[in-house]
């Protein structure tokens, strides 16, 4: 039986699953259809750049923009990576199934992270994880960063 007053907020990158290679290849597509950008993403630069907001990664990758190009950039990253994750998921840490399956019996579970708005509920739809959490937020959503989403899922 559920005890309503224990739970656990989870980050999702580097926690729940590893999405740095598909991340990669995705931020590579995007940079090609962009002449003006020379660099390509490799994972260890994704690894890097895992637990901050998206706007924080357009600012670091793409100094040399002004805000609303960096911005185009990103957004165009972020659906193409909503849209790939919830088809395809990525990298479930070993035996996170039944970890969860196990915590959940006991506690409410949640689901908090920098990320842009829909990637939670891609990996949560890919890898038929729904059933598990109470709630989930994104900064992407709100606008807010992790902590301020924190205090709001509390």
């Amino acid at each position: 039986m559920q005890d309503t007053e224990l739970a656990i907020i989870f980050d999702l990158d580097g926690t729940l699953w590893d999405s740095t290679g598909c991340a990669s290849d995705i931020w590579n597509r995007v940079l090609e259809k962009h002449n003006e950008i020379s660099f390509r993403m490799t994972k260890e630069k994704a690894t890097q750049l895992m637990g901050k907001t998206m706007e924080d990664i357009g600012k670091i990758l793409f100094p040399m923009f002004d805000e609303a190009k960096r911005n185009a950039v990103v957004d165009e990253f972020g659906k193409e990576e909503v849209k790939y994750l919830a088809g395809n998921g990525a990298v479930l840490y070993e035996g996170l199934e039944e970890v969860l399956a196990e915590l959940h019996g006991n506690y409410k579970l949640y689901i908090v992270s920098n990320c842009q708005d829909g990637y939670v509920s891609a990996f949560l739809h890919a890898h038929k994880l729904e059933r598990y959490f109470q709630d989930i937020e994104m900064s992407g959503r709100t606008g807010q960063d992790k902590g301020s989403n924190i205090k709001m899922i509390m």
